[in-house]
């Protein structure tokens, strides 16, 4: 996910979109709004995931699956007059989300059903922007009641009309070129470079060919589109192949030709939102998780900690003894799995233990011991509560890494406030600790904080790589962002420096806290 950003939900009347980087901070005081984002993030995408509901309504009184849900899994809101801004009207005012995933840029409205406290709103339009095919898809279901698509682009100027010319007219020149070469090599390298250039001009005479056109709303599509925006999107093919008829005028005729001549497009377009849309996970992460037990039963699908331990176990990390138990330690002359020897490194740093041995009793309820230092074996619910709740979040990502090892199609992280219970110095390895996962196992991490001490450790980091990495300051700026959330105002980029300082100041009651109160005790000491 590139962008999120919404209007009327929750605290925020407009929120202009956020860009995401690899790695994401998010920090400000309590109610500030950090945890809107996450919420936005989950709620749009649990909208474009939801499979379709096949029903013989219209796409117009499809209020099936046109209803966006709000009361899902760790989003907290359970309805849409709880979403909604308190100084929007809920019968009036409709809320809008709008992320960036891959190359679409997507805009969803929800408005109120008959009952604002149900808790789902109903979609009440859709807008999709393929950036790479330059197709613009639209659909208005409470005032227009009509569905909108646009080819090309509308801001290009004169140089691409005059860059068409100069391909065309360096692909002629090559293709002169070719009828005088005898030499394979160069024939066959004339030849890639020919393609290039049609591949090229394609694309950009199309980006030049600025049609639209608009519809009423209607369905066409079949039973296989697996989600209802790509339903809706659908529907454009189903115009495409749809008979001509006496009573149509010629416009329309015309207007089915032209999408007829870019079905392949639109058809692109359909198959690459639905692969990204199907390929997009979030792995959540929550706070007050840890919890002082011996035994995690499975029963209760809430229980954070106990499905934690439960998925690691059934990834098959470590090696399974024939009592059902795993056990994880550092073995002399040879070299453990990654996932083993992730959470053996961290657990040392973040000073945990040095071995972990989980017993399965029938695959329903699990005990963890952590062997110390000393080399002796004791209950995981016998260590303090940050240690606890480090060793879940360990057992989290292994899994995931495991999970996830052989495949690109990685998860977003959606972490909430890590550094509860945390002593500061541990609060500061979460930085390093994040910054792994980012960079070496390519997960793309949002982080919600209030950790002055994490912070600080990423501006180290940042600064750490800017010495090592062959790369400058804008590319690491995409790597990591810190945005700061104001008590009263939007949100905002604390943009690095090359020294790892920020270009930005934070706001009070952050950074300078602890320095206040040192100022203060100076203060006092000298009245």
């Amino acid at each position: 996910m590139k962008k999120i950003g919404f209007r009327n939900f929750r605290r925020f009347v407009d929120f202009d979109p956020l860009d995401m980087g690899n790695l994401t901070l998010l920090s400000g005081g309590n109610n500030s709004g950090k945890s809107t984002i996450v919420k936005a993030a989950m709620l749009a995408m649990n909208f474009l995931k939801t499979p379709r509901v096949n029903t013989t309504q219209t796409l117009l009184n499809d209020r099936e699956n046109r209803k966006f849900f709000f009361d899902i899994d760790n989003a907290h809101v359970s309805s849409f007059v709880r979403a909604l801004n308190y100084n929007c009207h809920p019968l009036k005012d409709a809320i809008s989300f709008s992320i960036s995933l891959n190359e679409f840029d997507i805009t969803l409205g929800v408005t109120s059903s008959e009952s604002t406290a149900n808790s789902f709103g109903l979609l009440s339009f859709a807008n999709i922007k393929d950036i790479n095919q330059n197709i613009i898809f639209e659909f208005e279901f409470e005032k227009t009641h009509s569905m909108y698509i646009k080819f090309g682009d509308s801001n290009e100027d004169s140089s691409d009309e005059m860059d068409v010319d100069n391909m065309k007219e360096s692909i002629q020149k090559l293709e002169l070129q070719l009828k005088d070469m005898t030499d394979f090599m160069e024939i066959s390298k004339i030849n890639s470079e020919i393609q290039s250039l049609k591949s090229r001009l394609t694309r950009l005479e199309k980006s030049l060919d600025n049609r639209s056109f608009t519809f009423p709303i209607i369905s066409f599509s079949d039973d296989t589109a697996p989600f209802y925006i790509i339903h809706l999107m659908d529907g454009f093919i189903g115009i495409a192949h749809q008979k001509d008829s006496k009573e149509d005028s010629k416009e329309i005729k015309d207007a089915r030709k032209y999408l007829l001549s870019r079905e392949a497009d639109i058809a692109a377009s359909i198959l690459s939102l639905s692969t990204a849309i199907s390929n997009y996970q979030f792995e959540y992460m929550s706070a007050h998780a840890a919890s002082q037990r011996a035994f995690y039963t499975t029963y209760d699908k809430s229980d954070y900690t106990a499905q934690t331990i439960h998925a690691f176990f059934k990834a098959g990390i470590g090696k399974e003894d024939v009592n059902g138990s795993i056990e994880i330690l550092k073995q002399q002359g040879s070299e453990l799995p990654l996932p083993e020897s992730f959470i053996l490194k961290y657990m040392e740093l973040f000073g945990i233990g040095s071995g972990v041995h989980i017993c399965s009793y029938d695959n329903e309820s699990y005990s963890v011991d952590i062997m110390d230092t000393s080399g002796k074996w004791m209950a995981l619910a016998d260590k303090g509560m940050g240690s606890i709740q480090l060793m879940i979040l360990l057992l989290r990502v292994a899994t995931l890494i495991k999970n996830y090892e052989y495949t690109s199609k990685k998860p977003m992280v959606l972490v909430e406030e890590p550094e509860q219970n945390l002593h500061p110095q541990m609060q500061s390895l979460l930085a390093d600790f994040f910054f792994e996962i980012s960079h070496e196992f390519k997960f793309q991490i949002l982080v919600e904080t209030h950790s002055e001490y994490l912070v600080r450790k990423m501006q180290v980091i940042f600064a750490s790589e800017m010495k090592k990495m062959e790369a400058n300051e804008d590319e690491i700026n995409q790597w990591i962002k810190v945005y700061f959330f104001p008590e009263d105002a939007h949100p905002y980029l604390m943009t690095f420096l090359s020294n790892g300082r920020f270009e930005n100041s934070f706001g009070p009651g952050f950074f300078d806290e602890a320095g206040k109160w040192n100022r203060e005790l100076n203060k006092l000491e000298r009245q």
